[in-house]
């Protein structure tokens, strides 16, 4: 509770007035019905609050006497003040019990000329009595001057959460308008902070040196010097804050105002790479298991990115100059000549050059196909081609290991054989192929070869159209006794003109053809 004595000679005055130091709120406020000021406070930040008395319409003589109520642990006093009187932070003088108290200090105006007295004196820690009067009577005291001015310094801001200071049934006196009379007096609550510094050091990693600007602001005192401290060396002043070289960078910096307050120490951190990733691939197996350098079974790709300093952030893949992807897991290869292109960007943004390699893949053996006559039957008169195919749509035939049997000898694709010169009965023909990549396939088809009178006719007709009887009286003899299915006949007539008319290899071939007819 503070008491306020306005003393106008022989006549006394009262009023009252309860004024709460609340310390929860953002902005400076007041509230009429609850009469209360709200301060805010910059936790953990050194700084100072002032507590003003100021007089409206007051010149001469005046007094003030009020009784203060704070908590030491909190608040420390440093100095006070009135008109015409500079503030200067100091400790005050304490009794024998360690409470302050000051008596009779004079109060000097710019001249140097005692203008007044103030008093005050601890009772018990946390009570202060405070007693002011200004003496130097016919001088002007403008209005809203400061009449007290009591100054504190915040011992700990993390504990100005609870109501600090308490004013209450205040008395004052002075002489308005040349008469002693009444002050209305105007209590305010000034909260001095320390600076705020500010920076605009870069988010996350860059690629390139960077310059920091701090930029100091005062509150309550302009700024005096701004401080900072580069990777834990020593301290330098100014703004600008050059930081270079790759890796992590700690700054530490501060400002300081002219009346002495100093910020809480903040940092800043500036993350600098300026070196591209680099990205390897790797093929498993490491060898291709085929031949020519073919993988036969699907090999797996795994992109490696090693960054010193801040790490990759996407891996990118290109297949045979498609389009770009992003790489989350190794990549199994399909078949065919596969080209890779692979990058990688890390959090700086630096991106490493395109790397390529080539992977030939074919896991797929050729193709092999025969085409024969469709119910796989020649007659002894007719022509057979060889007709195979080989197809290889990986990495293509190796012409050298391909092959083409039939009955166990080679044969060509396109090749005409005379069915009468193979022998009657069962025949196979094979192909084989093999691929670049080692890959081989094979197929076999059968088929029979066979003779009844027609096919016989007609190829007696072909052995003398082609000149292979040329006596023309043994032609007309074959071919009638064909006609009229006069068969032993014709059979006594073969044997008759073997190794003359007839050469021997084609009386056999006729004579053998002939069995398996009368068979």
């Amino acid at each position: 509770m503070i008491t306020f004595g306005v003393k106008r000679s022989m006549v006394w005055l009262s009023f009252s007035i309860l004024t709460v130091l609340s310390l929860a709120g953002s902005v400076p406020s007041a509230s009429a019905e609850a009469n209360t000021v709200s301060l805010p406070v910059q936790t953990h930040s050194q700084q100072f609050v002032e507590v003003k008395i100021k007089g409206e319409q007051v010149s001469g003589l005046y007094a003030v006497q009020f009784h203060l109520d704070y908590d030491p642990d909190v608040l420390q006093l440093m100095a006070t003040s009135g008109q015409n009187q500079a503030i200067v932070p100091q400790y005050f003088d304490h009794d024998s019990n360690g409470l302050i108290e000051g008596t009779s200090t004079e109060w000097q105006n710019a001249q140097g000329n005692v203008t007044g007295f103030q008093s005050y004196r601890e009772t018990v820690p946390g009570q202060l009595d405070y007693v002011a009067t200004q003496v130097g009577v016919g001088e002007a005291v403008e209005a809203e001057a400061d009449l007290v001015k009591l100054t504190f310094l915040v011992r700990d801001p993390s504990l100005l959460t609870l109501t600090q200071l308490v004013y209450s049934e205040g008395n004052y006196w002075g002489e308005v308008g040349g008469q002693l009379g009444p002050i209305n007096p105007n209590i305010q609550l000034i909260q001095h902070l320390p600076p705020v510094t500010t920076d605009d050091a870069p988010q996350g990693w860059v690629n390139e040196d960077v310059t920091i600007h701090l930029q100091p602001t005062g509150r309550g005192s302009a700024v005096a010097s701004t401080f900072y401290i580069m990777d834990g060396g020593e301290p330098l002043t100014g703004t600008e804050v050059a930081v270079s070289g790759e890796g992590t960078h700690l700054i530490h910096y501060w400002s300081v105002d002219e009346s002495g307050l100093r910020e809480q120490v903040k940092s800043a951190t500036v993350k600098i790479d300026k070196a591209a990733p680099i990205t390897t691939a790797v093929v498993a197996p490491a060898a291709a298991d085929g031949t020519n350098g073919w993988y036969r079974t699907k090999p797996v790709v795994t992109l490696n990115v090693y960054d010193a300093f801040s790490g990759a952030v996407q891996t990118e893949l290109q297949l045979n100059n498609g389009e770009w992807s992003t790489v989350t897991a190794p990549l199994e290869l399909g078949d065919g000549k596969q080209t890779i292109g692979y990058r990688s960007k890390d959090a700086a943004g630096n991106v490493g050059s395109t790397e390529t390699i080539n992977v030939n893949v074919d896991t797929i053996a050729p193709d092999t196909n025969i085409s024969l006559s469709p119910d796989g039957v020649y007659w002894i008169d007719q022509d057979m081609v060889i007709n195979v195919s080989v197809m290889d749509a990986g990495s293509g035939i190796d012409v050298t290991k391909t092959s083409v049997l039939l009955d166990g000898r080679p044969v060509q694709q396109g090749e005409t054989i005379a069915v009468y010169k193979l022998p009657l009965g069962q025949h196979t023909l094979i192909v084989s192929a093999t691929d670049l990549a080692g890959h081989t396939q094979s197929k076999s088809s059968t088929f029979e070869t066979k003779v009844n009178l027609e096919s016989l006719k007609a190829l007696l007709k072909r052995l003398i159209r082609e000149r292979l009887i040329t006596n023309e009286g043994v032609a007309n003899s074959l071919s009638d006794k064909l006609a009229r299915g006069q068969l032993k006949s014709f059979v006594d007539e073969i044997r008759t003109r073997k190794g003359n008319q007839i050469s021997e290899d084609l009386a056999n071939l006729l004579l053998r053809q002939m069995d398996n007819l009368r068979d």
